[in-house]
């Protein structure tokens, strides 16, 4: 097996394999995310701590040297401002200006640089009397500049200017990230733990077993039973399939005995028949014949007995699957319309959500099959229903290019049928002659009516131009599971549903398909006797859709 076959195995087949990649890429991302909002909002505080505490430090100095009794001298002032700085070490550098001469000059720093700075900011604060607060970036460190205006004892109009380093805040960023890259292989590892857990001890050794009695009962060994470990879903799968197989076991011996009895039976017959018709060979041989029909319908009879219990079996396992499937394909909807997923997760979830939606389809599909029950049937008008589901697939048919051309007889009788059914069959013909012709084409749908020795019938047939049938295939055409179609493009039960929707009205399906030409299916159904064609009640006509 190369890469890429196993990689879709795991990818379709292992159900734990996708859940595993879910859950982990989900919490990886929920940390990283959770890590770095942290970590920004670590920062904001800081930030916002230090702005603060400089801004209350910037204007108690300002007020201090504004003061009648605050010091004059460079030298005295600029000592002073150091051990300011002392006590607090986000405070990267005072300076202290003056105005003089109309130009703001730096009269103190505590700075070991003497050249003077271009101080527009700080001729600005002075100027319009007001504090001004200054992000800056300097040698891949960002700061603070707080600048603000007083007066000093001389009547001097001055700004005392602070620089507060954010050294700090971003330390913090750096440490958070650091405890995120230990964090998400944790996560990970420990997340990978626990699902290996779940799914081995839980799960995947229990769907083993009972696909292993599954596999040994398709041997023959019609004895084996599932283990029923605990009272939950799957235990409830194994009890019905163990029920199921108790049920296919006895009907397997019941079979035996009437096979050994109808063989005994054959067996005494043929000796009697012999001994008393020796000299009548054509006799003879007419009741050996019978013998044999005999012991085919006695085989159908058995084979039809075993259909009905796998039937059974069936449905009670779509119907067990059936729920799970529906709640897993709920929360994955809510999942996808949560906005703070990402598009690769949605992606992942969309395509999930496909998945469990072939499966409901085609469990759907299994349980139509095997639903044994007719529904209540009335008089109802072939022409109106045919002309109710045209309406109804008009978009449809649009889309995918096919053009329909009706042929409706106006003075159509009455039949008696279950409408619901009826639509059934007709919508599984039409999309089937969609399906053939994938770029487009013409169906033709026609109905009329007429008579036989048997009394009146109505006919409906439904006629495309597309690829056709394989002869080597027409015969298995109606059996189910069976399909022409491409994999994942049908179950191969709709025309198998059809066929026994029509038998149950006592009607008669026929395929006439000629391969590169096209594909015909005709429904031929009987009209009750006591009913008279009802002209005035048909919708006849010629017309296209």
């Amino acid at each position: 097996m190369d890469l890429g076959s196993l990689r879709k195995y795991f990818w379709v087949r292992s159900i734990a394999f996708r859940l595993h990649l879910f859950i982990v890429t989900t919490i990886v991302s929920t940390v990283l995310l959770v890590s770095y909002l942290d970590s920004r909002v670590s920062i904001r505080l800081i930030d916002s701590e230090i702005e603060r505490n400089a801004k209350l430090t910037t204007s108690q100095l300002a007020d201090d040297l504004s003061r009648v009794d605050a010091p004059a001298e460079p030298a005295t002032i600029q000592a002073w401002l150091r051990r300011s700085m002392e006590s607090e070490s986000y405070i990267a550098r005072i300076d202290v200006y003056r105005l003089s001469g109309g130009n703001v000059a730096r009269f103190v720093t505590t700075s070991s640089s003497q050249t003077q700075p271009f101080a527009a900011a700080e001729a600005a604060a002075i100027r319009d009397s007001r504090a001004l607060t200054i992000p800056g970036f300097q040698e891949r460190e960002r700061y603070l500049k707080i600048i603000v205006p007083f007066t000093d004892s001389s009547g001097i109009k001055s700004c005392i200017s602070l620089i507060a380093s954010l050294r700090q805040s971003e330390l913090v960023g750096t440490i958070h990230t650091r405890i995120a890259y230990f964090l998400v292989p944790g996560s990970v590892l420990l997340t990978m733990v626990l699902l290996h857990f779940l799914f081995t001890k839980l799960l995947i050794r229990r769907f083993d077993r009972l696909i292993a009695a599954m596999n040994e009962a398709s041997r023959g060994n019609l004895e084996i039973r599932a283990p029923v470990e605990h009272e939950d879903e799957i235990g409830i799968i194994a009890r019905r399939y163990n029920e199921m197989m108790k049920q296919i076991e006895l009907a397997s011996r019941e079979r035996d005995r009437l096979l050994d009895e109808q063989k005994t039976f054959n067996t005494q017959l043929q000796e009697r028949v012999a001994e008393a018709t020796r000299e009548v060979s054509d006799t003879n041989q007419t009741l050996r014949q019978v013998n044999e029909d005999l012991l085919d319908t006695q085989r159908r009879l058995t084979r039809a007995e075993r259909a009905a219990v796998v039937g059974q079996m069936a449905a009670t396992f779509a119907h067990e699957i059936g729920s799970p499937l529906s709640a897993i394909s709920t929360h994955l909807e809510l999942m996808s319309e949560d906005k703070t997923i990402s598009e690769d997760t949605r992606r992942r979830l969309n395509l999930i959500g496909d998945q469990v939606s072939r499966i409901t389809s085609f469990v759907e599909e299994l349980l139509s099959e095997t639903r044994a029950s007719l529904q209540t049937r009335s008089l109802v008008q072939l022409n109106r229903i045919l002309q109710q589901l045209l309406l109804f697939l008009e978009q449809h048919l649009e889309r995918q290019r096919v053009k329909v051309e009706t042929r409706f007889s106006p003075d159509l009788p009455e039949i008696e049928a279950n409408p619901q059914q009826l639509q059934q069959v007709f919508l599984n013909l039409l999309n089937n002659a969609c399906d053939a012709m994938p770029s487009g084409g013409t169906v033709l749908v026609e109905t009329f009516s007429g008579s036989d020795p048997d009394g009146h019938y109505v006919v409906a047939s439904v006629k495309d131009n597309g690829s056709g049938i394989p002869e080597e295939k027409q015969a298995r055409i109606f059996e189910p599971f069976f399909t022409t179609k491409e994999l994942h493009r049908g179950t191969g039960l709709g025309l198998s549903i059809a066929a026994k929707i029509i038998r149950q009205h006592q009607g008669e399906i026929e395929l006439h398909s000629v391969p590169g030409e096209g594909t015909t299916f005709t429904i031929r159904f009987r009209v009750p006797v006591s009913l008279p064609t009802a002209s005035h009640q048909a919708l006849g006509g010629k017309g296209k859709l």
